[in-house]
């Protein structure tokens, strides 16, 4: 078989192709497309196993682990039956505003932090002043200071895991007559807890059918 071009140097080995590549790439690229090469998908000592081809053309397929098979089960580790409905999920009351203690509080906290940016020398003013007539008539104000509006935003749970945070600073030797300033400052890390945002992925209805529980 006489090459067509001499800057094609690897042939395809397959029989009956005639196809002629430039590099390693484009050889393989070949091989994995058109002459895609399986294994046997059961060997006997996999029996247990079980396979499925998946994607449109049919020439892939997935040998499933024959243990880990993500088989339903409760939070007791109980299994189910494969046509169990799932648990209904808890909604939350409509009256409950949960770090605030009221619609108010939340409206208020939302108005200042998120529309008017207001500076936290003037949030204090203006709780001062709403502060006196609640306490003549035997009330109480929403927010002590900016300080306690602030702390109650940073509880505010988003979706259904809430926030927590920690301070971490340079604890190692200082390098030089004048280190680095990052050395001496400390730094807010804000987190939410992975275990529970995995939990709620998964719990989500927006990924029904859409993620493959089991091992391949």
């Amino acid at each position: 078989m006489q090459r067509p071009d001499s800057a094609l140097q690897l042939p395809c080995d397959q029989p009956g192709c005639n196809r002629w590549f430039r590099n390693l790439s484009g050889l393989t690229k070949h091989k994995r497309t058109t002459h895609p090469s399986f294994k046997d998908p059961l060997n006997p000592e996999h029996e247990a196993m079980r396979t499925e081809y998946v994607g449109p053309s049919g020439r892939l397929y997935c040998n499933y682990h024959p243990g880990l098979n993500a088989r339903r089960c409760d939070e007791l580790g109980q299994f189910l039956p494969a046509n169990a409905p799932p648990p209904p999920r808890a909604e939350k009351s409509p009256d409950d505003w949960a770090p605030y203690r009221n619609w108010l509080e939340f409206e208020l906290a939302d108005f200042l932090f998120t529309h008017a940016e207001m500076p936290a020398r003037k949030i204090d003013t203006l709780l001062d002043i709403w502060a006196v007539p609640l306490i003549q008539l035997g009330g109480r104000p929403l927010f002590t200071n900016h300080t306690d509006l602030y702390c109650v935003i940073d509880s505010t749970r988003t979706g259904d895991v809430k926030w927590d945070n920690f301070v971490i600073r340079y604890t190692g030797k200082e390098q030089g007559s004048e280190p680095a300033p990052w050395m001496s400052d400390s730094y807010e890390v804000w987190y939410r807890d992975p275990h529970e945002v995995i939990h709620g992925i998964l719990a989500s209805s927006e990924f029904t059918d859409e993620l493959d529980y089991v091992l391949y």
